[in-house]
């Protein structure tokens, strides 16, 4: 019997699961896409960190992340103009990759482990009703099955005690529950790639023994962030990079190889590379960093938007939001996953030991939405000193 399920099975519904298993609870995970895969970078943040270390103790992050020690200032001739350090300890930092976490975190979930409860994850599943009905909730959703002419949709139906809503940005779930909630441009774009560097010399040497670079570009108004990127190669040196661009019109960016316009994102399979060469044909990039990032013939693309919500607790706790479904934070902390799992982490602590009838939720909701707002603002005004 499925007692938990999760809408959304990108890295905030694994880790809900991960932690909610331990408990002994049976979970089912529903994600829309039949595949899942990124190649951007991911910050783990101390409650990130907790959270894999307490609940996949076999993993050594060192073999996955970066720890971040400092940051790094550069002009635009690729000097460093200063630095600033980070904190070790506890509140250390680190840059993985998203891939890299989702892996583990599933293959974690698809061993699994005596004495927790099963997990299931389907594929290729949309949510189309979530309702209430006694004391139970009741999610419709279509499946897709088979390939090709052999491909077919079926209607599925499912009861649960608790629905978590962890299916990001563009949630189903929060839409059901939250129509008028939508989130809103910030006026700028996210290009995202990575180059590989020959050695551990020269300009970018601090960044790739951990420290964070940052590039400002005045004329534009615009930063790129480099951080290094684990290898399995010690003799291959990747840097990650992200450059912030401010853009009015982000749908001219937005359409891909085939003309189809994406309302968020353009993924490098899709995307359009001679919107990469306009872009940096027609911004003033210097020298010394621009053949890396011609580099890449296909970034990842987005458009960011934000979004708070006020609300994550409905129909008595027995749906609840988590992650970007719930608050859609500015990435310039690098702060969305931790903020994820700094829920999921007091989730597990504020229901311990309790059945789910005896749930009271109130006072988690009502602390981690002032923490997730907390973190909004900051991510928000870090953006606008970068980008100032």
């Amino acid at each position: 019997m499925v007692q938990i399920l999760i809408v959304g099975g990108s890295i905030t519904g694994l880790m809900v699961a991960l932690c909610l298993r331990s408990l002994g609870y049976n979970i089912r995970i529903l994600e829309t896409r039949d595949k899942l895969q990124s190649e951007a970078g991911l910050s783990l943040g101390p409650d990130i960190q907790k959270l894999l270390q307490q609940y996949v103790p076999w993993i050594n992050l060192d073999s996955v992340a970066v720890q971040n020690t400092g940051c790094v200032f550069y002009d635009s001739k690729g000097e460093v103009s200063h630095e600033v350090p980070l904190p070790g300890g506890s509140e250390k930092v680190m840059t993985s990759t998203w891939d890299a976490v989702y892996h583990l975190l599933l293959k974690d979930l698809e061993a699994g482990t005596n004495g927790h409860g099963q997990v299931w994850l389907d594929f290729r599943c949309h949510v189309i009703d979530v309702r209430e009905e006694g004391e139970q909730m009741k999610v419709k959703y279509q499946c897709m099955r088979g390939e090709g002419k052999n491909e077919r949709v079926e209607q599925m139906e499912e009861e649960a005690d608790l629905v978590i809503g962890a299916d990001g940005a563009n949630s189903t779930v929060r839409r059901m529950v939250l129509p008028e909630l939508k989130a809103e441009y910030a006026g700028y774009l996210a290009w995202r790639g990575e180059f590989q560097v020959p050695n551990l010399e020269g300009k970018l040497k601090s960044v790739l023994e951990g420290k964070l670079g940052f590039l400002k570009m005045a004329e534009s108004k615009s930063y790129i962030l480099l951080y290094a990127k684990p290898s399995k190669e010690q003799s291959k040196h990747l840097v990650e990079w992200c450059w912030y661009y401010p853009c009015e019109k982000p749908s001219e960016y937005l359409k891909d190889k085939d003309g189809l316009e994406h309302q968020t994102t353009v993924t490098p399979d899709r995307f359009n590379p001679d919107v990469w060469k306009k872009h940096l044909a027609s911004t003033t990039v210097p020298l010394w960093i621009k053949p890396s990032l011609e580099q890449c013939k296909a970034p990842l693309l987005s458009a960011i938007t934000s979004l708070t919500g006020e609300q994550s607790v409905f129909f008595g706790g027995r749906l609840i939001l988590l992650g970007d479904a719930l608050c859609q934070l500015r990435p310039h902390l690098g702060e969305s996953s931790n903020v994820a799992a700094h829920q999921v982490i007091q989730l597990v602590e504020a229901i311990r030991g309790k059945a789910l009838k005896d749930w009271d939720l109130e006072i988690w909701e009502k602390y981690e939405l002032l923490y997730a707002q907390e973190r909004a603002r900051s991510s928000k005004k870090a953006g606008e000193g970068y980008m100032g």
